[in-house]
Order: structure tokens, then sequence, then C-alpha cells
């Protein structure tokens, strides 16, 4: 046994995870700022649930809502019908579908760490070009929509693959919460600004930010940043042997075939895709048809900048709450007080069986408590926070080395609710009255019911015995004795200079 220090807040795991998760807070905003735009986008009234407006008399840009009425100032500049304005939000989806599992099997031969900056990179440009490609032609804006789809399919299989050799066993869930906090920090980004945008300075300036502080994104990444950690320029002797000795001689390895056919037959695997779709069906729920909910019903409008903040507190709830747990879970996994299987089953059956309750409930509120709506719409987010220590980390617990790929697997399946949750909502509101607005929400309900009881019946913490399977892998023993030097230049430090601030790994040199 040797004692190895090793940091945390000041180190180079710890920046990758922040630079990690701003670069998802970027891939999110670019993903779905053209959600919120279309308000302030398209002249025409669209009686569907594609965007989020409410009653409106276009001569003054006053909605009535509750019995009032606010004023906001918003120059429109197309015309485009229901069916086009679906298509500008599900073409993106079509690109991703095709980029996500071979991004990860990509990601596992080569540098995911550029192949994501890549994907970066075209992604900024196509948000640059989204302003003019609007004034064009609907059809270059479409083209545009659809590459940066294929773009942003490259982020999780390459984010997630970095995971599996960066984040040690004890540290992998408060790591990952804090990656995977982005999506819920870019959601706070867009609703708090799109409407202060829209208002001084015009719609196109939600796509003119996001794309320069995207490219700034993509220099910092590859300057700051590394595949592995003993590739990495800056990182300590104390660190690197600190993550090689913790996850392992697979972290040394390289992978040589994915055991597709076992993965697809394990039941672990399917609790990830499982819960991954129900998910999806709740996140596109909470992001677009939540705030159109409270704009025809309660008055709160994401064009009003005032509001834009208050519509964006239950995704601050959820970072916090997200990034706390993370840290808890991994707490207790290392104290021994639950095993990671249970770890991960409790949490990601509290995210689901909270969120179904609260969002529940929400259908209920009326414009006289529409208050206690957004205290509702906060736990909603707390619970949904908890799912960062579930499934989203799961993929981690079974196969380091093929998160990329597991992630791609399950968010590959995922896309698909997003594709069909807008159709199902319009089946259920021909009249958009509440009472209909509640069948949605007890639909989505149940689907994270349903997601919650399959996951904690198939869902485990451990290594599967088909990612142990020597032929998945092939040694690299050149970088297993780097290893080994630093390892021992490392131990001879220790022992002539100790330090109270230690942390205990078990050595195999």
């Amino acid at each position: 046994m040797a004692h190895v220090k090793a940091p945390y807040f000041v180190s180079q795991r710890f920046v990758w995870a922040l630079l990690s998760c701003l670069g998802i807070v970027l891939h999110t905003v670019t993903r779905d700022n053209i959600h919120a735009a279309l308000s302030c986008m398209v002249n025409h009234d669209i009686q569907n649930l594609t965007s989020v407006n409410s009653d409106v008399d276009r001569g003054r840009n006053i909605t009535y809502v509750c019995g009032g009425h606010v004023e906001y100032n918003v120059t429109r500049d197309f015309d485009w019908d229901e069916e086009t304005v679906r298509q500008l939000l599900s073409v993106y989806l079509y690109g991703q579908l095709l980029t996500q599992i071979p991004a990860s099997w990509l990601a596992l031969r080569y540098s995911a760490r550029l192949m994501w900056a890549s994907g970066m990179a075209i992604g900024s440009l196509c948000t640059l070009l989204t302003p003019v490609s609007a004034r064009t032609h609907v059809y270059l804006l479409l083209a545009v929509r659809f590459i940066l789809g294929l773009s942003g399919g490259l982020t999780f299989p390459c984010v997630t693959t970095m995971q599996g050799k960066w984040c040690t066993p004890n540290e992998r869930t408060k790591l990952a919460s804090i990656v995977f906090a982005g999506t819920s920090v870019g959601s706070i980004y867009i609703f708090s600004t799109t409407g202060l945008l829209c208002e001084d300075i015009g719609w196109a300036a939600i796509f003119y930010f996001t794309g320069i502080f995207s490219f700034l994104w993509v220099f910092v990444w590859i300057f700051m940043t590394a595949d592995t950690p003993v590739n990495h320029k800056w990182i300590s002797d104390w660190e690197r042997l600190y993550i090689d000795t913790n996850i392992g001689k697979v972290n040394l390895t390289k992978v040589q075939s994915v055991p597709w056919r076992k993965m697809l037959k394990s039941g672990p695997v399917w609790a990830i895709v499982i819960a991954h779709c129900c998910d999806s069906y709740v996140t596109y729920t909470i992001l677009n048809l939540v705030p159109l909910y409270t704009s025809e019903n309660l008055g709160f409008h994401i064009m009003q900048a005032s509001h834009g903040p208050l519509l964006g507190l239950p995704f601050v709830c959820m970072t916090v709450m997200c990034i706390a747990v993370g840290h808890l879970a991994d707490t207790i996994r290392e104290r021994g007080h639950l095993t990671t299987k249970t770890v991960r089953r409790s949490t990601q059956m509290f995210a689901s069986l909270g969120t179904s309750v609260t969002l529940s409930l929400v259908g209920h509120v009326t414009c006289e408590s529409r208050g206690v709506a957004f205290v509702l719409l906060c736990l909603m987010g707390m619970c949904i926070g908890f799912n960062r220590a579930g499934f989203m980390v799961n993929h981690l617990d079974l196969a380091p080395r093929l998160s990329g790929i597991l992630f791609s697997i399950s968010a590959t399946f995922g896309t698909v609710p997003w594709m069909v949750t807008t159709y199902v909502a319009e089946a259920l509101m021909p009249n958009r009255s509440q009472a209909e607005w509640r069948n949605v929400f007890y639909v989505c309900s149940s689907v994270s019911v349903f997601g919650a009881v399959l996951f904690g019946i198939l869902a485990d913490g451990d290594l599967q015995e088909w990612f142990r399977s020597r032929e998945v892998f092939q040694d690299y023993g050149d970088r297993h004795e780097l290893a080994g030097s630093v390892g021992r230049r490392v131990r001879n430090n220790f022992f002539s200079n100790p330090d109270e601030n230690t942390v205990l790994v078990e050595s195999e040199t």
C-alpha cells in the first residue's frame, strides 16, 4: 500500500470536469436556443406545441393571460407555417441520430478530445450562420440545423469516453455530476436571456453570442486538456499515479473489440436505455411543454425579460441538487454505507418518482395560485438532479472504457421520445384546456414511474463479465511501464516528504 497525494479541487481532473461542463452548456444552448428563439422569430401565430406562444394581439404584441396582459416589444420576421416550424425543430434530431453511435466507436480509437472540439467548432459555425440562413431561405436553415445535429451527436459519446479515463471509481459520480450539470446550466441561460436579447438587441443575438463563445471554448479546451492523464502536459506525478492506480490496468489498455451482442443482451444495459428514454420524454416536456403551459395558463412567458429568470429557477435547483447528490453518493459509496448498485437504484427511483408526483400536481395549479406552480417546478428540478447519480453515470460502473459506447446506445434510443412527445401532447389536447393539460402531465408522470420501476429491477453497479473478457482489450506495455516509473518516483518523494493530506490507494508496483 502507498499513500499518494491526490488533491481534488486543485487538480487537472477537476479542470477537465469544469471545461466539459462548460462545453455541454454550450452544446445545450446551440441545440435548444431555436426553441425559444422561434417565439420572437415567427410572425404567424402557431397553434400547435412547437413553440411557446399564447393568445396574442399581433398588432401591439400584447399577450392576454390570467385576466390581465403583458406587453413586449419584438419584431417578427418570418411567416412560417406550423409544419415548417416542426421540421426546424426535428431536423436536428435526425442529424444527431446518425452520428452518436459511430462517434462513440471512433472515440475509442482516436482522440475523443479532438473529435469533440471538431464537432463544437462545426456547431459554432452553424450557430453563427443561423440568422443569415434563416433570412436567405428556410431550406438553407434546415440544412444548417441538420449539420448542427450531426456535429452535436459527437458531444456525449466523446465526453463519456473520456470519463472512463479521467474519473476514478470513488470520484465517478461527483465528477460526472459536474459534467452533466451543463445541461441544466444551459437551460438556465436560455430561459434567462432569450427575452432580454429579443427585446433589446434582436433574435439574431441569441445565436451570435452562443456561436462566439463556443469558438472560444474550442481553443481553451484544446489547450487545457488531454485525452488521458498519461498524455497531459501539466498534470502532477501524484495525480497521474492516483488516477492510473485507482482506475486500474484497464485504463492502460486499448479496446480491441466491442462486444455488441453481449451488451445488447445485458439487463443492466437495458436498464440504462429505458431510464434514458423515459428521462428524455420528461425532459422534452419540461423544456418545451411546461413553458407553454405556464404561458397559456399562468401568465409567465419566456418573451418577458422579467419572467425568464423565473422559468429558469427550476433548472437552478436542478443544478445545485445534481452537484450535491453527486458528492454525497460518492461519499456514501466510498465509506461503504451502501453498494454502488443500491446508490444507483435508489437515486434514480427517487428522481423518477419525485418528478412524477410534482409534475402531476403542476397541472392542477391555476392563475390564483400560480406561485405554487413554481414551488412544484423547483421541487421537480431538485428531484431530477438525483438522476445524475443514477442512470446518467451507471454506464461507468458497468464498463468504464466502453462508457461512450453504452451512453451513445442509450442516447440514440433516447432521441426517439424527443420526436414523439409533441405528437402525443397534440393528440391529448385538441382544445388546449387545463383538463387536457393535466392528461399530458399524467402521461408524462406514468412514463417516469415506468422508468423507475424497470431501472429498480434491472440496474447493476458492478463491472460486467462481458467487459472483463480478455478479447475486449489489448495491453499497452509501454504505457504500463510509464505509470510504473511515475509510481516509483512519486513513492520516493512521498516517503521523503510525508503529508497528512493524502489518499490511501492500492498500487500494483
